[in-house]
């Protein structure tokens, strides 16, 4: 018994390159699957791989797995390498099928075979590969090369069942399509092109993945509908999700260039994940122009066409998708399983008026296990979306007008030159919001941000004590719930404390200032005519320099005017018991009441008496003490009345 797959055809719409006589997309012998879906038949050799419950995963599980991860490939140079035994007639080698058309391998198709075994399934797994001889028939892996097609197609490959001759692991590969070149030809594969793919997909098979829209494997599933494609993994007909079975309908350079992630998911189940790839400090670039991938500078190899369309595994280390050559507006997704889209002239055309919706895509956690996250992206010029992940990111927008997502994480975000928003939603995050009319939301934590130049339009700390810095322009700010600090710095600032027990100084300007609910520390206006209000709880209010507007509102309230000619309200009866610390009798300080609390001056002085060295005012169970100040040099003048 053996156990086999095909590769698809291209597209019957590519006549050129259309199979004649090909055999719906998988054939395998009888007996391989039993009704219910599970395997009916155990292998010497292989361990039967159970399913996961993850549909996706399981979609690609055939069920079978080598017992070894350790595993020897060989390319053979002569059809006498092969064993023909006769028992295995009209499946592989008893009818001599492909040993009569043998034909010896090129140093294109051992190149390619070596980097995708080591840089691809090596890398992502816990496999490991080692060229054999190729005389070595106990090499687990055979990868042969003939000019035959046949019901089996123009290439396919063996589960690693281990039973027969040798069977298990091996794959063939025709010259059907060498003389076309362009990324088709097996002889010489093309990272992007179909014959790349192909190699891919059939070593998938012989590490024991299935085909992806087909049921069967140990949970006898497909992958569900809104993954069933090449986008999430090579192991399936689909060219795009929704698309037909039928043959592929990519453009030329089109293909995917790694495993995808459900593939990666697949081999990891199997046989664990490799934590040691790429696992220090990682940088992570690519050409905007030929769409080759750098690893800490170093070229991973150019694809065909300018295309980007790969599925990144990292195994460690602090990482960093750096975009910033690019001029166009990105999508950057650091999420596990998400994507990136940095030019959408370098995205893959999958057919059917679809394309990829990434150039690069994340590979999912192994176990939930946290190492294989990227940390940190670095945007381009254009007006990029970028969402962070779990881990603490350091994300920069970079020129253009960004919107940055910190998500999980305490996260270190700058919205570079332009007018960005960012939200730092979970975690203490600190923010720059650099140039730029900026809004920036810090979301729950304790979060540190700072607007920067600018008049950023919307700067607000959320949940959590944060600290908040307009920089320079005039900015609109919010502390949120939590303790707050803010500092409005330059510029005529308006800024909101809200909930919690908030310090703020408004800086330089004429800034306006709302302590909002609780008891506020301190309250500022600093340099500037500033307009402070205290709202509800006991406030403490400084004018500082300049002419200020001050009112205390409810609570039990310490009033400051400090330099400058200042005003004091009083606009309703409910101020409580507020004392004015500095009202300067001669120095043009006024004590403003709405006519609801005092109709007149001569209504007011009834109600002002002495009491030591103070004047206290007071309306019912109300005071207004004023400190040092004798209730005899009071003047009409020093007080009005609205």
């Amino acid at each position: 018994m053996c156990f086999v797959c095909q590769a698809l055809s291209l597209n019957s719409s590519w006549s050129a390159f259309h199979d004649a006589g090909m055999v719906p997309p998988f054939a395998e012998a009888a007996g391989s699957t039993s009704s219910s879906g599970t395997l009916a038949n155990s292998a010497t050799g292989a361990y039967l791989q159970g399913a996961t419950g993850n549909q996706n995963i399981d979609g690609v599980l055939s069920g079978y797995k080598w017992t070894t991860t350790a595993l020897t490939w060989r390319i053979p140079t002569a059809a006498s390498q092969y064993d023909t035994n006769s028992n295995l007639a009209g499946i592989q080698y008893g009818d001599t099928t492909r040993t009569s058309t043998f034909l010896a391998p090129t140093a294109a198709m051992t190149t390619a075979v070596s980097t995708i075994l080591d840089t691809l399934f090596g890398a992502v797994s816990g496999l490991s590969f080692t060229q054999a001889a190729a005389s070595d028939t106990s090499a687990d892996m055979s990868i042969g090369r003939s000019t035959a097609t046949s019901s089996f197609g123009t290439a396919y490959a063996y589960y690693p069942t281990g039973s027969g001759t040798g069977l298990s692991g091996d794959s063939w590969f025709s010259d059907a399509y060498d003389s076309w070149g362009g990324g088709y030809a097996y002889d010489s594969p093309v990272k992007g092109g179909y014959a790349w793919a192909t190699y891919i997909h059939e070593f998938g098979h012989n590490m024991g993945l299935k085909h992806g829209q087909e049921t069967g494997g140990p949970a006898n599933t497909a992958m569900a509908g809104d993954r069933d494609g090449m986008e999430f993994s090579i192991m399936t007909y689909r060219s795009y999700v929704g698309g037909p079975t039928t043959g592929y309908t990519n453009e030329q350079w089109g293909f995917a260039q790694s495993l995808m992630m459900y593939d990666i998911a697949a081999l990891q189940v199997m046989y664990g994940a490799d934590f040691t790839t790429n696992a220090t400090n990682s940088v992570y670039t690519f050409s905007s122009t030929t769409g080759q991938m750098f690893i800490n500078g170093v070229g991973q190899g150019a694809p065909g066409g300018n295309r980007v369309f790969l599925t990144i595994w990292d195994g460690g280390g602090i990482d960093t998708y750096d975009f910033s050559n690019y001029t166009t507006n990105q999508a950057i997704d650091l999420t596990p399983g998400g994507w990136s889209l940095m030019s959408s002239v370098q995205q893959a055309n999958l057919g059917g008026g679809n394309y990829a919706r990434g150039n690069v895509y994340n590979a999912l956690q192994s176990n939930g296990d946290v190492r294989s996250l990227i940390e940190n992206a670095i945007g381009g010029s254009g007006n990029d979306t970028i969402i962070g992940n779990a881990a603490d990111n350091d994300l920069k927008g970079g020129a253009g007008n960004d919107t940055i997502n910190g998500g999980l994480g305490n996260d270190t975000v700058y919205g570079g030159a332009n007018n960005d928003r960012v939200f730092g939603d979970d975690g203490n995050d600190v923010i720059y919001g650099e140039a730029g009319l900026d809004e920036i939301r810090g979301g729950s934590g304790d979060d540190w941000i700072s607007g920067g130049d600018g008049n950023d339009v919307w700067l607000s700390g959320g949940q959590g004590n944060d600290t908040v810095y307009g920089g320079i322009g005039n900015d609109l700010m919010y502390g949120g719930l939590g303790n707050d600090q803010m500092f409005g710095e330059d510029g005529d600032d308006t800024v909101y404390g809200e909930a919690g027990v908030d310090e703020i100084r408004g800086g330089v300007g004429s800034d306006t200032i709302y302590g909002g609910d609780d008891h506020d520390i301190w309250l500022s206006g600093g340099q500037g005519n500033d307009t402070i209000y205290g709202g509800n709880g006991n406030d403490t209010i400084l004018g500082g320099m300049g002419d200020d507007f001050l009112s205390g509102d409810a609570g039990n309230d310490l009033l400051r005017g400090e330099a400058g000619n200042d005003t004091f309200v009083f606009a309703n009866a409910t101020f409580g018991n507020d004392t004015i610390a500095d009202f300067d009798v001669a120095g043009g300080d006024v004590i403003r009441f709405s006519s609801t609390v005092f109709a007149n001056y001569a209504a007011m002085l009834a109600a002002a008496t002495q009491v030591g060295v103070d004047t206290v005012i007071t309306l019912g169970s109300h005071t207004i003490t004023l400190t040092n100040v004798t209730n005899s040099t009071l003047q009409a003048s020093e007080f009005s009345f609205v």
